[in-house]
């Protein structure tokens, strides 16, 4: 599997099914990755991005934040996140994390794996598979017929993951 290092470049709204988007785009190029997220994922990611910080702004910890807590108290560290696959409609990924010489994968949820390396100031990664191309980054919140091509090319249904 190549993988390609990407940043989030927005989060948009897809009006057509009434939710938030995340956009990955690949760091050194034109690729994009759409990942349909529910609202509080979408408004802690945006609270990461807008404050980069490392803990979101609430009075109670977060999982998120025990979980890099405990991996840094037992001398671990988050190495990237990776998106690596579509597997029944949805996507799948795991936080790469080394502890004592022993590297191992935690598989999670994309959000959680992504505000977990958000958090940790590590690197995220993509499956090249999965990347869509772009012709204009500039209009890219404003052009949506790429997502909606993503949708039909890799059978995704984003109404499947409304609550």
């Amino acid at each position: 599997m190549a993988l390609v290092k990407v940043k989030i470049k927005s989060i948009i709204y897809d009006d057509l099914y009434k939710s938030p988007v995340l956009i990955l785009k690949e760091e050194n190029g034109l690729g994009v990755v759409p990942l349909w997220i529910g609202k509080k994922e979408a408004e802690l990611l945006n609270e990461f991005l807008i404050h980069n910080q490392k803990q979101a702004d609430t009075n109670f910890p977060s999982l998120g934040d025990s979980m890099l807590y405990y991996i840094s108290e037992t001398k671990g560290n988050i190495i990237r996140f990776v998106l690596d696959r579509i597997e029944n409609s949805m996507y799948r990924g795991f936080v790469l994390i080394k502890n004592n010489k022993r590297i191992f994968k935690l598989y999670c949820r994309p959000t959680d794996g992504i505000a977990l390396t958000l958090r940790a100031k590590s690197p995220i990664y993509s499956n090249e598979n999965l990347m869509n191309f772009i012709n204009d980054e500039d209009n890219l919140e404003n052009d949506y017929s790429f997502i909606r091509k993503y949708n039909q090319i890799n059978q995704m249904n984003p109404e499947k993951y409304q609550f």
